[in-house]
């Protein structure tokens, strides 16, 4: 829809026959047109649609302010960045969709919820975390996080979503009780007492 509150049309044709599978909002009034075969951006709606990837079937594409463009397929994502690609996560999973919020990618897989914030590892959140499954996401006005789970609709409140876990040093994944202290966070568990600090 241009300014305006005209429609224009873009016909599929333009897509060099490839059968169009996903739009997505770019950047300043464009739009990201994912295929079977590749990425393509609509810049002005005037204008040819313009291939800006070759990718079989991707599940999701994100394209930054910097101009990078972020790619979501075969349970890899993948940041292109002129002529150079770097995989930031790769996971044996399905791939769903990617949101932003923030300084955050999120990545919903079938089985996982993957967090990737600059300069840090990435956090993977799954059903040992209590995440039934990974689905459609969104981040509202408020920047909480949603996710579609098998189980429900699932929320991550503003600011930002970490889980903890045996695996991130807790005597046990069972936490009972939390309470605030000056320096973290104090956490009960099944197997013992823990102070969790970011």
């Amino acid at each position: 829809r241009r300014t305006g509150s005209t429609w224009a049309r873009v016909p599929a044709s333009a897509f060099a026959g490839e059968s169009l599978r996903r739009v997505r909002p770019g950047r300043r009034g464009s739009a990201l047109v994912l295929s079977t075969a590749g990425i393509w951006s609509l810049d002005d709606l005037s204008a040819t649609p313009r291939r800006l990837l070759a990718q079989p079937y991707p599940a999701d594409a994100l394209r930054r302010e910097d101009g990078s463009l972020i790619v979501f397929a075969y349970g890899a994502v993948v940041e292109h960045r002129g002529a150079t690609s770097r995989t930031l996560l790769k996971l044996s999973a399905r791939s769903i969709q990617l949101a932003v919020r923030g300084n955050t990618i999120w990545a919903a897989y079938d089985r996982f919820l993957a967090a990737l914030r600059p300069g840090e590892a990435p956090g993977v959140i799954g059903v040992a975390d209590g995440l039934p499954s990974g689905g459609p996401m969104l981040v509202d006005r408020e920047n909480s996080l949603w996710i579609c789970t098998f189980r429900g609709l699932m929320q991550f409140p503003e600011p930002d979503t970490v889980a903890w876990s045996e695996q991130d040093g807790l005597p046990s994944s069972h936490a009972r009780f939390v309470a605030r202290a000056p320096r973290g966070i104090w956490t009960t568990t099944w197997g013992g007492l823990a102070r969790v600090q970011r």
